[in-house]
């Protein structure tokens, strides 16, 4: 028996069903004839070398049966080349893995499962990029770097203009803290940030703290939404995260914080910040006519991963939220408006929540208005203006069924409702 039948042998073995046991199961005989015809008899017996690593897990509880034949399914996919030589991009592993996942029950979540597997693979010669994809973790918290600089982030890249940012307000003798910040474009063709693009650059952040240095639009939106693998992305939704990537990547940031590492207390002559707000390997291939993108971030020599300029700053004074993946499982689509009126929401009842500031349980429908760009004297703006306060009440419901807050309630300004009352 050749390596490649022996190979046919252990999948169908591995199968719980009797149909895909007996090979009579056309879908899985034609994608195991698929990939057979790929590889090469030298892949064949790599691949096989990979079996103690599978059979720890065949009869265990971590692993089904369907689940093991799904995963030497995949290191055959992996390790195979197609008709060009060119190997699986990450995103194809990762939409493979999601696939199979879904038709299997239960679901692996074991880390350390994955890591090993991972380790087995990079052993067996695939590609970094797909060792990678199965090294990929899904975040358990969304992470926002929540700075004034940051927050103004939008205003600034309009102007382009070096400005003094008041990070410290004066309080009695003390004098107020500035931090002066530049934030310009290489192409001025290219549009300035927004709160939308911050929002991007906190789902890079969140993927990059869980270890993930190889990122597809795919795996940035998830971050951001907090669903991990389970939710379908739009054409529309990837276009819109390569979009605010791209731009990110011709934007530069410079952040003078010499006076701010003072306050703080660093013993430092001068900090000075200096980096485009991403930096990125973009990576774009072809695979059976599907053209797949993804971001390749650099690692530091110690190993470290070299993270976002404006990540780097906030470290400075650890201004920096994480909440839990269920707050940004909001229950209203995920468009750019929404995740932006998200992210603001949780970063006002963070600030009340900050048990050193005088932050008042207030968040105004002027700030959010803002925040959304809705032009309170145009055409449809009550309509918008609508939207925008049907929409907060959904978030607000929806948190404290999670227990993410305690209760809100709107008030009133004369007779227009003014805004929203959250008790953290």
């Amino acid at each position: 028996m050749t390596y490649k039948e022996q190979i046919r042998e252990t999948i169908r073995a591995s199968f719980a069903h009797p149909e895909f046991k007996a090979g009579k199961d056309p879908f899985a005989e034609a994608l195991i004839t698929k990939f057979l015809d790929g590889i090469t008899e030298q892949q064949a017996e790599a691949l096989l070398s990979l079996d103690q690593f599978i059979e720890r897990y065949a009869d265990g509880e971590e692993t089904p049966p369907y689940e093991i034949g799904a995963i030497l399914w995949l290191l055959i996919s992996i390790t195979a080349a197609d008709h060009n030589g060119a190997a699986p991009s990450a995103e194809d592993v990762g939409e493979t893995v999601k696939g199979f996942r879904d038709r299997s029950a239960p679901t692996v979540e074991n880390g350390s499962f994955w890591a090993e597997l991972a380790q087995s693979l990079e052993s067996a010669g695939a590609p970094p990029e797909s060792v990678e994809a199965f090294r990929a973790i899904t975040p358990k918290n969304y992470v926002m770097p929540v700075t004034k600089v940051q927050k103004n982030v939008p205003f600034l890249s309009a102007s382009g203009k070096v400005a003094d940012v008041t990070v410290i307000h004066a309080n009695g003798k003390k004098t107020a803290v500035i931090t002066r910040v530049q934030i310009s474009k290489d192409d001025s063709a290219i549009s300035s940030c927004t709160d939308y693009d911050m929002a991007v650059l906190n789902g890079v952040v969140t993927q990059l703290l869980a270890g993930n240095t190889i990122l597809t639009p795919d795996m940035i939106h998830r971050a951001m939404s907090g669903f991990g693998e389970a939710r379908y992305l739009s054409p529309n939704q990837k276009a819109e995260v390569t979009k605010s990537i791209d731009k990110m990547r011709k934007t530069m940031g410079t952040i003078d914080a010499t006076m701010e590492a003072k306050a703080y207390g660093l013993n430092v002559d001068e900090l000075k910040l200096e980096d485009h707000l991403i930096v990125a390997k973009k990576a774009d291939v072809t695979i059976s006519g599907k053209k797949r993108t993804a971001y390749i971030f650099p690692r530091n020599k110690d190993g470290s991963i070299d993270m976002p300029v404006l990540y780097t700053y906030a470290k400075i004074s650890n201004q920096i939220q994480s909440v839990p993946a269920a707050v940004l499982q909001i229950p209203i689509s995920s468009t750019p408006k929404n995740i932006v009126l998200r992210d603001y929401l949780i970063r006002e009842i963070g600030a009340m929540r900050n048990p050193r500031a005088t932050r008042r349980p207030e968040i105004t429908y002027d700030g959010i208005y803002k925040r959304l760009e809705i032009n309170q004297s145009g055409k449809s703006a009550k309509v918008e203006m609508k939207r925008a306060r049907d929409a907060t009440e959904k978030i607000l419901s929806y948190w404290i069924s999670i227990g993410f807050i305690q209760s809100f309630s709107t008030y009133k300004k004369g007779r227009t409702i003014a805004g929203v009352t959250v008790t953290p």
